[in-house]
């Protein structure tokens, strides 16, 4: 299996680029992704259609905060998203993924 941290990172990254295509690099061509705080399941095409509106709709950038817990074939860290242009933690909100792995891809992403 893939490093966690590693994996968590370059997913991190890939927001951060602001790449829906890369984002879902990270995916199955079966893989879910599941976003808890909208309630909507999204297949692989589904995510890259809705991130390519949202990162038009919102300029965040993404930090990990604490150490990626890792279990066999699992991926579980929290981030935290900030308005891009902004220096202050006042407007930072927080989240979690919980990703289920086969080999290098996700099979599920849980977004919380």
């Amino acid at each position: 299996m893939m490093d966690a941290a590693e994996f968590a990172a370059r997913y991190i990254d890939a927001w951060n680029q602001r790449d829906a295509q890369a984002i879902a690099s990270h995916i199955s061509d079966h893989g879910t992704y599941l976003d808890i705080h909208i309630h909507q399941e999204m297949t692989r095409d589904e995510l890259v259609a809705h991130l390519d509106e949202l990162f038009q709709l919102e300029p965040y950038r993404y930090e990990l905060v604490g150490e990626v817990c890792a279990g066999h074939n699992t991926v579980a860290f929290q981030y935290r998203a900030l308005p891009k242009n902004s220096d202050s933690g006042d407007d930072a909100w927080f989240g979690a993924e919980f990703i289920t792995l086969n080999s290098e891809v996700a099979v599920e992403i849980v977004d919380y």
